[in-house]
């Protein structure tokens, strides 16, 4: 059996993941203070009768802000999983792709 060599630039693959998740839970944090100012609570995702009280423009706001964040919740699981595989491989392109992931 060989054994898997990790590199010292596997911090940056480490340092990329963490900066993922970061992320993930800034626009989740987003959604707090949009649920605050349009006054939706829970368990409405803006699509129940508290969001059906807001005006056309105030429910797209609100409902950008929740797609973005479930966006990124919904493909963590998979873009985390090859960027720590990879970058076991290919460090360096492994923590460039991840950061063009994170930038829009």
């Amino acid at each position: 059996m060989s054994a898997i060599t990790i590199s010292t630039q596997y911090g940056y693959v480490l340092l990329l993941a963490l900066a993922i998740n970061l992320q993930i839970h800034l626009t989740g944090m987003s959604i707090g203070a949009q649920r605050r100012k349009h006054g939706v609570k829970y368990p409405d995702m803006g699509n129940g009768r508290h969001a059906a009280k807001l005006s056309d423009e105030a429910w797209t706001e609100f409902n950008n802000y929740q797609r973005v964040h479930y966006n990124y919740v919904e493909n963590a699981t998979q873009i985390l999983t090859l960027i720590l595989t990879a970058g076991l491989f290919m460090p360096k392109t492994s923590a460039a792709i991840g950061v063009v992931y994170m930038v829009p």
